[in-house]
């Protein structure tokens, strides 16, 4: 240390001591020091301490030979410990980082003084008091030791003895600490006691003392989330660490041995630290690095804490800035082998440049949303309150929305939460919020993973019907769809995905797809849910979780949609570069095939459905449109959109993801539930919707008009029907529902033969004078009256359905279905004479190849048309917050 930061008696101290290069020994002059007399056990520990050098000698030695099995297991220690490389070391003072945006122009500069928990100096900003008081407590050997001290060690392996191998004292020099502060390993074993050794002994190898102790003075946790002596200067005293007195200096030497016990800010941690502070002085004193004067002043110096937190940024960070520093620190902990602290110094005092993938037209488009209160509403426009519950508990309507290119996972803006942000680090909804998805989730847990196997396509039939499908509760019907108690029979995949039909989705979960394949593509797409298994497994065919997922998940997991089945994970920065110029961090993109380039061409035709208005060739209630039909149109339907709504138990989420030719994006909408699950009401069913489109059409006002992409030429076409999914027939076109006809889309090789015909539309005759239980009319027989039969066209299921259950709520289509067998009961045959026979009526009546000539309606029918804000739950209560 330079003279001039000396006190005066700590100069004259200094000119007293005479270095013995030819001994190596260093002599000081003694002040206020008693003469020490050793005691037996002093003898015992200094025959110990010889006896072990000695063996640890050997035992390097011999380990050298390759002999012995203790010498082979120190090897073994040593062969596998990571030394401390000189990047985990760079912590460095006074130099700004710079984040930048995706064009390159700096969006923040970051300083020491932001990263208010820890604040590095340098060795000259560090006061002599300091110095020694840490030397005095900690390691009073540190001056010649060569990084392990053979007594401290000699004194815990008497301790390791004692408690039968189990390391309970303390043998820590202080490089030996700067190694664990730095690597973040505190366990206790004896294999890393021993890689501990040998990675303090390399540091002392290759840095001076200076070096080691000043790295530990910044590296030190002195308690209340304070690492470093100057943010806990700062905070213990509001001083700069230059200026501490002796008396303050020993309290941050006394501190670190145990923060939570010797806590200034407790009473009783005011006197243990007291107690402390007391042991450090005395240690000082007995050292000679103070004189007694110097001793009895600090004994009687009252100190005053200040507690005070020291900040110096300005202006907020943004929720893109806050997750990039955080996804920055994640990566340079995990790659660099540091402690999370000694990264987040790193970051803000060593000059970095971190290059983000963030797009300053696209953040602004989506800030000024987010920062407007309309999308946020609480009242009606009579004032009125929306939410009263929301009202009562003193919480506003939250959401987050991530937008990402798919074709490098570049994430180009986020927001996390109901308008401005105010403070830094804030709670981001984008990302740390983990919702339950609710139907935005079967996409990716259930149709494409199925498709992309061949399992289905999208005119695959799944009966919409009661089902039993919680192994729990056999006897409850399980899921069940939005509108209780409403099922519409045959449906196909396109139709169960456009009005998100959850018994559909489940049935294909769980008879076709399975667990562990809806498992392993979701893998794919960045979503690990292997603990499921340990859930109602079939609830994650609606996006009923254990843990949620958040609008960053969902937007990455729909890339592949978009890019050819192509994924790369979502990623906010691309490189972080040192002030040298060397590429420390390189987050390039990887990519992986998540589907197939015809899996992901099928999934955005039908997914584009969701978003289209009423159609044709659906007629009826089958030609409503899409869930989320009214909300979403990006320039005027000038761009292709596709997407899933999302709804979840109890409507406590709403979710919409989407995507576009160009971007992929997820919103989530609710409350944060702190005290209790607030339920949206039906003025707040649109909002994720609402928000969406209004980001997402700034975004794309200056782009041009593209369309998704024409199929590649492994995908084929057919004439189906869309209650069969074979080939249409004429009886098809005349469904009394409408037109059950529509060309579609096909993987090569999985498409209908031409004689694989409808078999599910039939026409018949009837009598319209008879009707079974169910209202239906019943087929004619020879004996009808003919003003009363009528050739008709209905549906047949190659098993008729019947409930399993007393009052079991019935499919729409069964009144539709043909009652096979079953003949009208009105017209008899007239008895022509005594004894007459009443013949079985001939099958003849039922003909599906000819021509109806007339086609009576048929009963009517309940229609329903999904809203566009509305959704199917899972059925499940999933309070998730």
């Amino acid at each position: 240390m330079d003279q001039k930061n000396l006190p005066e008696a700590k100069k004259q101290r200094k000119k007293t001591k005479v270095s013995n290069k030819a001994t190596g020994k260093t002599h000081k002059k003694s002040v206020g020091k008693k003469k020490i007399v050793k005691k037996p056990v002093g003898i015992f520990f200094h025959f110990l301490f010889i006896i072990l050098k000695v063996l640890f000698i050997l035992v390097i030695a011999v380990g050298i030979s390759g002999g012995g099995l203790l010498t082979g297991i120190v090897y073994g220690y040593l062969s596998t410990t990571v030394p401390v490389q000189p990047e985990q070391l760079e912590i460095r003072t006074g130099l700004t980082s710079y984040i930048y945006d995706i064009d390159e122009n700096v969006m923040m500069e970051l300083t020491g003084s932001q990263n208010i928990n820890r604040i590095p100096i340098s060795y000259e900003q560090m006061p002599y008091y300091l110095e020694k008081a840490f030397i005095a407590i900690e390691d009073e050997r540190f001056d010649s030791h060569i990084g392990i001290d053979m007594r401290r060690i000699a004194s815990s392996v008497v301790s390791l003895v004692v408690n039968k191998g189990r390391i309970t004292q303390g043998g820590s020099t202080i490089t030996q600490q700067v190694v664990k502060h730095i690597t973040g390993k505190w366990d206790n074993t004896i294999e890393r006691k021993v890689q501990e050794w040998y990675n303090a002994i390399l540091l002392e190898r290759k840095y001076d003392k200076k070096r080691i102790l000043t790295l530990y003075a910044n590296v030190v946790n002195e308690g209340n989330g304070c690492y470093g002596v100057q943010s806990a200067s700062n905070y213990y005293f509001d001083k700069d660490v230059s200026d501490l007195s002796l008396a303050e200096c020993t309290i941050l030497a006394a501190i670190p041995n145990a923060p939570t016990t010797y806590n200034p800010t407790t009473e009783k941690g005011r006197v243990e630290v007291e107690d402390r502070k007391e042991l450090v002085l005395g240690k000082m004193l007995e050292l000679g690095f103070i004189d007694q004067k110097e001793y009895d002043a600090a004994m009687s110096q009252e100190l005053n804490f200040t507690f005070t937190r020291k900040t110096a940024i300005e202006k907020p960070t943004t929720y893109f800035t806050d997750h990039v520093l955080n996804e920055v620190i994640n990566d340079l902990t995990e790659q660099k082998n540091i402690t999370r602290s000694i990264a987040e110094s790193m970051v803000y005092n060593n000059g970095y440049k971190i290059y983000t993938t963030m797009d300053p037209y696209i953040q602004s488009g989506m800030d000024s949303v987010f920062m407007d209160p309309s999308y946020f509403p609480e009242k009606d426009e009579n004032g009125n309150v929306l939410n009263k519950n929301a009202e009562k508990y003193g919480e506003v309507p939250q959401a987050g929305m991530v937008i990402i290119d798919p074709f490098t996972g570049y994430v180009k803006a986020m927001y996390g939460g109901n308008g401005e942000k105010t403070v830094s680090r804030a709670y981001n909804r984008a990302t740390q919020a983990k919702r339950q998805p609710g139907s935005s989730f079967k996409p990716i847990a259930v149709y494409a993973p199925a498709m992309d196997l061949r399992l289905i396509s999208p005119a695959t039939i799944v009966d919409d019907v009661p089902v039993y499908l919680d192994e729990k509760n056999p006897d409850t019907i399980y899921p069940t769809n939005y509108v209780k108690n409403q099922y519409r029979g045959l449906t196909s995949i396109r139709y169960g995905i456009k009005a998100s039909v959850n018994v559909v989705s489940a049935r294909v979960w769980k008879e076709i797809l399975g667990f562990e394949n809806s498992v392993a593509y979701l893998k794919k797409v960045g979503i690990d849910r292997e603990d499921e298994i340990y859930h109602d497994t079939v609830s994650v065919a609606m996006g009923g979780l254990r843990t949620g997922v958040s609008p960053l998940e969902m937007a990455d997991a729909f890339t592949p949609f978009v890019n050819s089945g192509i994924y790369s994970p979502a990623t906010t920065y691309t490189k972080v570069v040192d002030i040298d110029g060397n590429v420390i961090l390189d987050n390039r993109p990887e990519y992986t095939v998540a589907y197939s380039e015809e899996t992901a061409f099928l999934m955005r035709n039908v997914l584009s459905e969701v978003v289209t208005p009423k159609n044709s060739p659906y007629g009826g209630q089958w030609g409503g449109g899409g869930t989320a039909a009214s909300h979403i149109k990006i320039k005027d339907g000038a761009i292709d959109v596709a997407g899933k709504t999302g709804t979840t138990s109890d409507n406590l989420d709403k979710w919409f993801v989407g995507f576009t030719p160009y971007y992929t994006a997820a919103v989530w909408y609710g409350y944060d539930n702190q005290i209790k699950p607030i339920t949206l009401t039906s003025a707040e069913y649109s909002q994720a919707m609402i928000i969406w489109n209004a980001v997402m059409n700034k975004v794309h006002q200056d782009l041009p008009t593209t369309r998704f992409p024409d199929p590649s030429g492994n995908i084929v076409t057919r004439e189906v029907c869309i209650f069969s999914g074979k080939i249409a027939t004429d009886a098809c076109r005349q469904d009394p529902r409408g037109n059950s006809v529509k060309t579609e889309f096909f993987v090569r090789g999985t498409e209908p033969s031409y004689d694989d015909i409808c078999d599910v539309h039939v026409k018949a005759k009837v009598c319209t004078a008879s009707k079974d239980n169910w209202g239906r009319y019943l087929l004619a027989n020879p004996y009808c009256d003919p003003n009363t039969v009528s050739e008709v066209v209905r549906i047949q299921r190659k098993i008729p359905w019947v409930p399993s259950k007393p009052g079991e709520p019935m499919p729409e289509d069964v009144y539709l279905e043909l009652p096979a067998g079953e003949y009208c009961t009105v017209h008899k045959p007239v008895a022509t004479g005594h004894g007459a026979a009443i013949t079985a009526p001939p099958t003849s009546h039922i003909d599906e190849r000819l021509p109806s000539e007339t086609t009576q309606p048929a009963p009517p029918v309940a229609e329903h048309t999904p809203d566009d804000d509305e959704e199917t739950g899972d059925g499940l209560n999933f309070n998730d917050s």
